[in-house]
């Protein structure tokens, strides 16, 4: 049991770990209701694989491990009670004989490469 602020409206939820390892985890998610004055199940968040609520940042985490070389972050706010994606980075390892991987980053809709973003930004 995880004890956290999923919904960032200032009252405490809970999650429950169902299944998991060390890479991916899923769970239950219960929201407070203050008009119900009861915890609600949150299917949304439960369809997420390793959910974290980072409240300093009022965002979801989600941390998804899909193989040892690559791995998809995406990051999600709340927009009227719909949990919405906002940026998606997906990061591949290095193949043999190469000397880097990939990182693509999905903002505002677009696919960029990151290396594109960094060079982008410092002209």
């Amino acid at each position: 049991c995880n004890v956290a602020d999923y919904n960032f409206d200032g009252a405490a939820a809970f999650s429950l770990w169902l299944w998991g390892g060390a890479q991916n985890s899923q769970g239950k998610f219960f929201l407070w209701d203050k008009e119900a004055k009861l915890f609600v199940e949150n299917e949304t968040l439960g369809q997420l694989t390793s959910p974290m609520a980072k409240e300093e940042y009022k965002i979801i985490l989600e941390h998804i491990h899909v193989s040892g070389a690559e791995f998809v972050d995406v990051v999600y706010r709340w927009d009227n009670g719909d949990l919405v994606p906002v940026r998606r980075i997906i990061q591949e390892m290095p193949v043999y004989g190469t000397l880097q991987g990939e990182v693509s980053d999905w903002y505002n809709g677009n696919w960029e490469k990151m290396y594109e973003l960094i060079k982008n930004a410092n002209n």
